[in-house]
């Protein structure tokens, strides 16, 4: 197998903070996204390919006016200055318009790069958008779907948008699920169809040396009808390294919560379950993504509330290695959402021997090893942990959960499947 120059375009990276005076801080907070891109792109560095990370740094910094470019453990990551088709043409009709009829802003710096680099092929990972469209078309692509999103996703999270600025504003938890205000959520399908929906239908129809794959099955059907694709992406699973540590369990207890405070993912649960079970201790491990104004405006009186309760520690971001020994020990790991794709909390907490109790079951990954909430509310949420908890689910599940990450995503045969897909790619275009 011969050596690549790989282009990885993804949305957000690891370690990577902010833009402070044009330079990058790094830091060790992270979401799950951010991690699968650097635990893919460092792990074919190693492999002695060069590998190329393209991230939008509007997600860092809307100011940056100049791309910029880190090297990181043999990785070298640009981030992309924010597009200037984009500045103050958000709110402008012009631009839905023209979205719609498929001209869509391409990223000049994105493509000098591609060039400057003789880049071999991109890999997508999931839908960044003018990245995506400004490809040239000699290049051959693959498009790993993670978490499109659809009606019914805009949905709820524009109801936990406003449940977390009712938090922020009257210090109140509210789950309003039944009582959307209706024009600002229907202006907000409108702008998901002509920034995210409409201009991603244009860009899957006229590329033809794109091969798409989806990271779940679930995802994939989605993907096919959401975007009118030809064909249902197959799946092309997430990896995660296997440690070969082994489980011991607290003699307590615990139960773990890992993800951003932020709406859709509802910290806010955390607490209202945290108290009504004085005696299990939860472990939270996040912080409010900082470009986020509504998720860094409810963070103080999260924190006031998660403080008030003795079984609750507050660990904010931590390392790779803390996290997955709090997941080694812990009975329970807890996930909260409305909404998800397949997190890759999912497969660390297997790979650690845990079971999952949450509300969202992605291909029966919670049913498996775990209890599935059948309804969205404090009580039954109380009532799976309360299950799993009293019947010690994780003696249980947890060789069995382990050998399933160990089978389906351990990442030495997951990244021998895509090195297969970047080998055909490459010989067929």
């Amino acid at each position: 197998m011969g050596k690549f120059t790989i282009g990885i375009a993804s949305t957000e990276y690891f370690d990577i903070k902010t833009i402070s005076n044009n330079v990058i801080t790094l830091s060790s907070a992270h979401g799950g996204f951010g991690f699968l891109t650097r635990l893919k792109a460092e792990y074919l560095a190693k492999l002695g390919h060069e590998v190329h990370v393209f991230i939008p740094a509007v997600n860092y910094d809307r100011n940056l006016n100049e791309t910029k470019t880190i090297e990181r453990n043999k990785v070298l990551i640009h981030l992309i200055r924010v597009n200037p088709a984009y500045t103050g043409a958000i709110t402008k009709y012009s631009y839905y318009i023209k979205n719609v009829f498929g001209v869509i802003p391409v990223s000049k710096d994105f493509i000098q790069l591609i060039r400057d680099y003789k880049v071999e092929l991109v890999h997508f990972e999931d839908t960044p958008i003018d990245f995506m469209n400004g490809l040239p078309s000699s290049i051959p692509s693959l498009l790993v779907f993670q978490d499109p999103w659809d009606y019914t996703d805009i949905k709820l999270l524009h109801i936990s948008n406003l449940d977390f600025i009712k938090l922020s504003e009257t210090g109140q938890i509210a789950f309003s699920y039944d009582s959307p205000k209706i024009s600002m959520l229907n202006r907000a399908l409108v702008k998901h169809y002509v920034t995210y929906i409409a201009p991603l239908r244009h860009i899957f129809r006229k590329r033809r040396n794109m091969k798409l794959f989806a990271e779940a099955d679930f995802i994939g059907v989605k993907a096919y009808s959401l975007f009118k694709l030809k064909y249902v992406p197959p799946t092309l699973r997430n990896p995660i390294i296997i440690r070969d540590t082994p489980i011991k369990k607290s003699s307590e207890p615990t139960v773990v919560w890992i993800a951003r405070w932020d709406p859709q993912k509802r910290p806010d649960m955390v607490y209202l379950i945290a108290r009504r079970m004085p005696g299990v201790q939860f472990y939270v491990i996040g912080k409010p993504t900082e470009n986020c104004g509504i998720c860094v405006d409810a963070e103080p009186i999260l924190m006031k509330k998660f403080q008030e309760l003795p079984n609750m520690h507050i660990l904010g971001a931590t390392t790779e290695e803390e996290k997955r020994d709090l997941l080694n020990r812990a009975w329970v790991f807890l996930n909260t959402s409305i909404r998800e794709g397949l997190p890759m909390t999912f497969l660390e907490a297997y790979a650690e021997g845990t079971p999952i109790v949450s509300f969202v079951d992605p291909d029966n990954y919670v049913s498996n090893f775990g209890i599935k909430v059948k309804k969205y509310d404090v009580n039954s949420f109380v009532n799976a942990l309360k299950e799993a908890i009293d019947n010690e689910l994780y003696k249980d599940v947890m060789v069995k959960a382990r050998e399933f990450v160990i089978n389906n995503h351990e990442i030495s045969k997951i990244m021998e499947k895509h090195l297969q897909i970047y080998e055909e790619l490459l010989s067929v275009f």
